[in-house]
């Protein structure tokens, strides 16, 4: 009976989904302008950019520092996040 009901759950639950669109993602280069770099983009996708999302994202070169800090704080947030879930009771503000 479980089974059964799972299968129809599943279901639904496709079905009720929203769709999730994806944007197209333009990397800027090393002395590139924004505008340079949208220009090459629309060059190779001239049909992109119509009803689509465009994420900028600028170029940028990381350090050994910057990486040993991300680690750090991707940690302590880590285990705040499994503090939070591991107490008796859900924290509000967190």
């Amino acid at each position: 009976m479980r089974r059964a009901l799972a299968r129809r759950i599943g279901k639904l639950e496709e079905a009720s989904r929203p769709v999730v669109r994806v944007p197209c993602v333009l990397r800027v280069r090393r002395g590139e302008t924004t505008i340079d770099a949208l220009a090459r983009f629309r060059a190779t996708f001239p049909s992109a950019l119509r009803g689509h999302s465009l994420l900028i994202v600028p170029e940028r070169v990381r350090t050994p520092e910057d990486e040993l800090a991300f680690a750090v704080e991707f940690k302590e947030q880590q285990e705040c996040s499994l503090a939070a879930a591991r107490s008796p009771r859900p924290q509000e503000n967190i």
